[in-house]
Protein backbone atom coordinates (compact mmCIF):
# COMPACT_ATOMS: atom_id res chain seq x y z
CA UNK A 1 0.00 0.00 0.00
CA UNK A 2 2.69 2.58 0.96
CA UNK A 3 4.60 1.97 -2.54
CA UNK A 4 1.29 3.03 -4.17
CA UNK A 5 1.96 6.62 -2.78
CA UNK A 6 5.19 7.27 -4.25
CA UNK A 7 4.41 6.13 -7.90
CA UNK A 8 0.84 8.37 -7.78
CA UNK A 9 3.15 11.48 -6.67
CA UNK A 10 6.03 10.52 -9.36
CA UNK A 11 3.71 10.41 -12.02
CA UNK A 12 1.94 13.51 -11.16
CA UNK A 13 5.36 15.48 -10.79
CA UNK A 14 6.58 13.95 -14.28
CA UNK A 15 3.94 15.33 -15.79
CA UNK A 16 4.49 18.54 -14.23
CA UNK A 17 1.51 19.16 -11.75
CA UNK A 18 2.00 19.45 -7.96
CA UNK A 19 -1.16 20.57 -6.31
CA UNK A 20 -1.74 20.88 -2.86
CA UNK A 21 -2.90 17.30 -1.92
CA UNK A 22 0.41 16.04 -3.45
CA UNK A 23 2.01 18.54 -0.90
CA UNK A 24 -0.55 17.06 2.17
CA UNK A 25 0.57 13.47 1.18
CA UNK A 26 4.62 14.20 0.96
CA UNK A 27 4.32 15.91 4.25
CA UNK A 28 2.11 13.05 5.73
CA UNK A 29 4.46 10.74 4.72
CA UNK A 30 7.52 12.27 5.72
CA UNK A 31 5.49 12.38 9.48
CA UNK A 32 5.01 8.62 9.32
CA UNK A 33 8.65 8.01 8.45
CA UNK A 34 9.77 10.22 11.53
CA UNK A 35 7.32 8.85 13.89
CA UNK A 36 8.71 5.61 12.94
CA UNK A 37 12.08 6.03 12.66
CA UNK A 38 12.59 7.97 15.82
CA UNK A 39 10.21 5.70 17.53
CA UNK A 40 12.46 2.80 17.18
CA UNK A 41 15.00 4.46 19.07
CA UNK A 42 12.97 6.00 21.71
CA UNK A 43 12.03 2.38 22.36
CA UNK A 44 15.48 1.03 22.35
CA UNK A 45 16.77 3.46 24.82
CA UNK A 46 13.63 3.06 27.10
CA UNK A 47 14.54 -0.70 26.53
CA UNK A 48 18.52 -0.95 26.78
CA UNK A 49 19.43 2.35 28.55
CA UNK A 50 16.48 2.68 30.89
CA UNK A 51 16.02 5.84 30.02
CA UNK A 52 12.83 7.55 31.26
CA UNK A 53 9.70 6.98 28.96
CA UNK A 54 8.39 10.83 29.33
CA UNK A 55 11.80 12.55 28.63
CA UNK A 56 12.30 9.86 25.53
CA UNK A 57 8.66 10.46 24.11
CA UNK A 58 9.17 14.14 24.47
CA UNK A 59 12.85 14.09 22.62
CA UNK A 60 10.89 12.11 20.08
CA UNK A 61 8.12 14.14 19.41
CA UNK A 62 10.11 17.78 19.19
CA UNK A 63 13.03 15.40 16.83
CA UNK A 64 10.05 14.37 14.63
CA UNK A 65 7.80 17.63 14.38
CA UNK A 66 11.06 19.09 13.76
CA UNK A 67 12.39 17.28 11.06
CA UNK A 68 9.09 16.87 9.20
CA UNK A 69 8.47 21.02 9.39
CA UNK A 70 12.04 21.04 7.56
CA UNK A 71 11.37 18.27 5.06
CA UNK A 72 8.04 20.11 4.35
CA UNK A 73 10.10 23.67 3.56
CA UNK A 74 12.98 22.13 1.87
CA UNK A 75 10.94 19.36 -0.09
CA UNK A 76 7.79 22.04 -1.19
CA UNK A 77 10.38 24.08 -2.94
CA UNK A 78 12.48 20.88 -4.65
CA UNK A 79 8.84 19.40 -5.74
CA UNK A 80 7.48 22.90 -7.03
CA UNK A 81 10.40 23.40 -9.16
CA UNK A 82 10.54 20.16 -10.92
CA UNK A 83 7.44 19.92 -11.11
CA UNK A 84 7.74 23.23 -13.07
CA UNK A 85 10.61 22.37 -15.06
CA UNK A 86 8.61 19.03 -16.25
CA UNK A 87 5.96 21.24 -17.15
CA UNK A 88 8.08 23.44 -19.71
CA UNK A 89 10.03 20.70 -20.60
CA UNK A 90 6.38 19.34 -21.76
CA UNK A 91 5.14 22.01 -23.82
CA UNK A 92 8.13 21.71 -26.12
CA UNK A 93 7.11 20.94 -29.91
CA UNK A 94 9.21 20.69 -32.98
CA UNK A 95 9.41 22.88 -35.70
Amino acid sequence: MIGLFPRLTHRRIQSGVFEIKDFVLFVVLALIGNVVGYGCSALLDTILYAEPFSKVFTQLTIIASGNTVLIAVVGYFILKSVAKRNQQSSNLSEG
